[in-house]
Parts: C-alpha cells; sequence; structure tokens
C-alpha cells in the first residue's frame, strides 16, 4: 500500500489532513516478494529490533529494580523482601513478542504453526530475554524472503510485525505495538559537553544508553563522527551529561 494513496471506497479519499487510514491503494511489490519494498523493509527492521525491545521491557519488569526502599522495615515481616508488583503489559507484552517470534521461526523450519508455544521463563531476566528472542529473530530473517513470498501466510506476518490490534483487541500486543510503547530511540541524548575533537568542538554529542542492562553506552558526534563506546579506555567520553531541552 502507499501511505496517502487510498481506493474510491475508503472513508478517507480526498482527505488532504487527518486520515485515518495509512493507505490502502496499491503499491508495486517487491521484487520476490507479495508485499511492497517498504512494508518488506519495515516487517525486516521489526523484527531486528524485537531483541532489544523485549530486553528492555524485562528491565522495565524487574521486580527487584521496582522494589520500594522507603518502607518502613519491621524486623521479620515478610515485608522486607518483597518486591513491588509488576505491571501485567509489561509480562503480556515480553510473552506475546517471544511468542510471535518463536511461532514464526517454527513455521519457518517446518511450514507449520503449532499452538504450543512457551513463553519467556518465569523470572528471566533483560539479558535471557534477549538472547532467547535472538536465537527466533536469526532463524526468521534467515527465511524473510521465503515468507514475504508466501501467498498463504504473508498477510499473517504484516500483521504480526508491523500492524497495530484494533481497539477492540487492545490485549494484544504485536511487535510494532510494543515498539512504539517503549520506543529504543527516545531514550538517547545530547550531551551538554562539546566534541572532544579539536577540529570539531561542536555541541553534537548523542548519547545512547545500551538497551539492556550489561551493554555499552554509544557516543556519536553528529558533526564529525567521533565515536566512542564504554568499552574504549581513553576516557574521555565518561563525563558527558544531558544537554537540558535538547532530546535526541
Amino acid at each position: 500500500m502507499n501511505r496517502g494513496e487510498h481506493f474510491a471506497a475508503c472513508a478517507d479519499y480526498g482527505v488532504t489532513s487527518g486520515a485515518t487510514c495509512r493507505g490502502c491503494g496499491p503499491s508495486e511489490a517487491r521484487e520476490g516478494a507479495l508485499i511492497c519494498g517498504r512494508c518488506y523493509a519495515a516487517v525486516k527492521r521489526n523484527i531486528v529490533a524485537a531483541p532489544d525491545v523485549i530486553a528492555l521491557i524485562r528491565s522495565q519488569a524487574d521486580p527487584l529494580k521496582a522494589a520500594v526502599y522507603d518502607r518502613e522495615m519491621v524486623t521479620g515481616s515478610r515485608g522486607d523482601s518483597a518486591p513491588a508488583p509488576v505491571q501485567s503489559d509489561l509480562i503480556d507484552a515480553a510473552d506475546d513478542i517471544i511468542r510471535t517470534l518463536r511461532g514464526w521461526s517454527y513455521y519457518a523450519a517446518l511450514g507449520e504453526f503449532t499452538s504450543r508455544i512457551a513463553g519467556l521463563a518465569p523470572g528471566a531476566d533483560a539479558e535471557e530475554a534477549h538472547d532467547a528472542a535472538l536465537d527466533e529473530t536469526w532463524a526468521i530473517l534467515a527465511s524473510l524472503d521465503g515468507l514475504a513470498n508466501d501467498a498463504s501466510q504473508v498477510e499473517a506476518l504484516c500483521a504480526a510485525f508491523i500492524d497495530l490490534p484494533p481497539a477492540e483487541h487492545s490485549g494484544v500486543w504485536t511487535i510494532e505495538r510494543a515498539i512504539r510503547r517503549w520506543p529504543l530511540a527516545d531514550r538517547a541524548y545530547y550531551a551538554a559537553q562539546p566534541c572532544p575533537v579539536y577540529a570539531c568542538g561542536m555541541r553534537a554529542i548523542r548519547v545512547t544508553p545500551p538497551r539492556r542492562e550489561g551493554g555499552d553506552t554509544r557516543y556519536l558526534c553528529a558533526a564529525c563522527d567521533w565515536e566512542k563506546h564504554d568499552y574504549d579506555d581513553d576516557g574521555l567520553w565518561l563525563n558527558f551529561s544531558k544537554k537540558e531541552g535538547k532530546a535526541a
């Protein structure tokens, strides 16, 4: 489909602004696929992003990190070490994502779906969730061209990875919905300090925190392409602080 192009029967046909339909007019399919190049790229992009998204979700769902530390301590109380409750949408979203990935990985390997798909292991942390999702992601990517040319499942493929569920299915987490709910890019910021490269000196350092616990922070100058990571050892970038009022 082409954004802004609609069938005559579409409610947004001829609408120049405020359209709710993303575009229902036909567009040329990508070579070797039954969907257009833009949709193919979007499916692939969301498949690649899925492990980082599920890791981000699980890092926020960690009940130990959500614990309340200012409660009154009472010796012998069961509440001394009781973690705060975890939001149900964090658990549901992570399980829906891993089941989607495992379902499509199974289909890519055997040409059929199965109803026996497990979610994440109870208590799985961000690293474990990322690794579990990554295993399935590689399997799907290896078969993506065939999946995109599978007439029986290509619509379901798009529904799972790039569509948003209708309002009446608000409890369903597609990959696209999860990415919009927990966007990865929003966590980046620009540093208040200038670039350490003498010939540059621009205040254009974009700091991208790790997407999962234990990962590396990335520092990239948008002006001169200077780049460092936490694992580099000259230490010039470790004191960068957030530039107020300017998000990356």
